[in-house]
């Protein structure tokens, strides 16, 4: 099994972040997301980078009408430059993830293995 896997989104974005990152732990992957495992005092400029140099792959969740977000953008060179695998997953205004998308993230992840 692959090591953690980073998913990062926009703050609009948080609860399907951690919704997903319920679902692929259910699926057994070790997961790091900001609503679940950023805590009260971390320096979050510094954490995410962090995150993502460690993690294995990383899913990275884009809202239909925030293409631009600088994190995001920052985040996606970021694991560009380190190549790390990553799944673009553009989300829609339901701001939900259907179990087939969160089914293709989890065989995408088992690929890497």
């Amino acid at each position: 099994m692959i090591g953690a896997v980073i998913i990062l989104s926009t703050d609009s974005q948080k609860k399907v972040a951690a919704d997903l990152a319920t679902e692929l732990k259910r699926s057994g992957f070790q997961t790091w997301d900001c609503e679940n495992d950023l805590l009260p005092g971390d320096e979050w400029d510094l954490e995410i980078p962090n995150q993502i140099t460690k993690a294995s792959a990383a899913v990275v969740l884009i809202p239909a009408k925030s293409v631009t977000d600088w994190l995001l953008k920052d985040g996606l060179v970021r694991l560009s430059s380190l190549g790390k695998p990553t799944k673009r997953v553009v989300i829609g205004q339901s701001r939900v993830l259907s179990q087939q998308t969160i089914d293709e993230i989890a065989t995408w992840l088992h690929s890497l293995d």
